[in-house]
């Protein structure tokens, strides 16, 4: 049997890790498409994101294998050094170097420099949404340093970026003066296979879902600032996502300490994985006005399950009220927002079962990967 090519993959964090979202399932997903293809060597953490304590049952510092076409190296958090990274790149023998995000020193930007100057294979750069125009708004004055420098010196000079969508490739020739560039979206979660049992909507009460960071370009001030600004209806809004910026977050409960009685508003910590899609189907809407997302896998999710969302028109999910499936407005156009939260507190029971049904539809749509699958060989090529 022929040997696959090895692909050498730098994240900071990984399965069995979820909490750093989008990200992580990118990738995984990327690996359970391709593993037939590839043998993946990916070092990552042995902490997930934002927790205090180690993976339980994970033996760290060693090469591990998942399943075939999968071996991890989870990096002890205390002992990462360059010396530790130069020894990955310099060991293992590598076709490619797929290296995630931008500005992580150990697992971005060490990568990167180690990679192109052992010049074993070809080097690939998937920014991860980290140049949208939400995310490098957060820290900017760090974030714009970073990259003048980064451009400056050469830093991803010969490299190969991976975009997800067109306007981060226009991101990476904006920021980084490179138009090396593949778009090529990311792979869909599996699908959730279950029965789905679809709740009732009674006319006057909404109940909506937030699946994702709590953290300012996640724009959870936003949203809640427009609940408390609807005239009329009962709505229940449950919140699912690791709180990454605690002062922000406590903003953010100011404005939910001022909610009329009417409106209630819950913190319901972080789901599992597993957990995601069944939670989806219970309620009404999705509800994210983002300021910017690279892919968006949160909405993908609550598509694939069968609930339609209402988002800001920030991220890939575009047209959604002419496919009948959701909305996607302006941040600007706050009335937007508003018109369509009246809208569905008030639509009733055989309304929402069509708008539903037209999202089972379109699903169907969103699972046809071979274009993905062939974007990728293409990447994971010599050529």
């Amino acid at each position: 049997m022929p040997t696959k090519p090895k692909i050498l993959v730098f994240i900071d964090w990984f399965y069995p890790g979820f909490r750093s979202g989008g990200p992580t399932r990118s990738v995984w997903n990327l690996i359970q498409q391709l593993k037939e293809q590839f043998d993946f060597y990916v070092v990552t953490r042995n902490i997930d994101y934002c927790a205090d304590t180690p993976y339980l049952g994970i033996i760290p510092d060693q090469w591990q294998e998942v399943f075939s076409g999968l071996h991890v190296y989870y990096q002890d958090h205390t002992k990462l050094s360059a010396q530790v990274i130069k020894k990955h790149i310099q060991k293992i023998d590598w076709d490619f170097c797929y290296i995630n995000g931008l500005y992580s020193y150990y697992f971005s930007i060490l990568p990167t420099l180690y990679a192109k100057r052992v010049n074993k294979g070809k080097v690939i750069v998937c920014p991860r949404g980290m140049l949208s125009e939400g995310s490098i708004s957060v820290k900017g004055t760090k974030k714009k340093a970073f990259v003048n420098v980064a451009q400056k010196f050469g830093l991803f000079k010969n490299v190969t970026f991976h975009a997800t969508k067109k306007q981060e490739a226009d991101n990476v020739k904006y920021w980084l003066g490179s138009e090396k560039s593949e778009v090529i979206p990311n792979f869909p979660s599996e699908v959730f296979e279950e029965k789905l049992s679809f709740p009732i909507k009674e006319k006057g009460y909404l109940n909506l879902i937030w699946l994702g960071r709590i953290s300012p370009e996640k724009n959870l001030d936003f949203a809640l600032k427009l609940l408390r600004n609807t005239r009329s209806g009962k709505i229940n809004f449950m919140l699912y996502g690791v709180i990454y910026d605690k002062a922000y977050w406590e903003s953010c409960q100011e404005i939910i300490n001022k909610m009329p009685s009417r409106i209630n508003v819950e913190y319901r910590g972080v789901l599992n994985p597993e957990d995601i899609p069944s939670t989806l189907t219970q309620f009404h809407f999705f509800f994210l006005p983002t300021t910017g997302e690279n892919f968006g896998h949160a909405i993908l999710e609550s598509l694939l399950s069968g609930t339609p969302v209402i988002i800001s028109n920030t991220t890939p999910w575009i047209n959604l009220a002419e496919l009948g499936i959701g909305w996607d407005l302006p941040l600007y156009e706050p009335r937007s927002f508003l018109k369509v939260l009246r809208d569905v507190t008030n639509m009733e029971s055989k309304q929402y079962m069509e708008l539903r049904k037209r999202v089972m539809r379109y699903r169907e749509k969103i699972l046809d990967i071979e274009p993905q699958i062939q974007g990728y060989k293409k990447l994971f090529s010599k050529g």
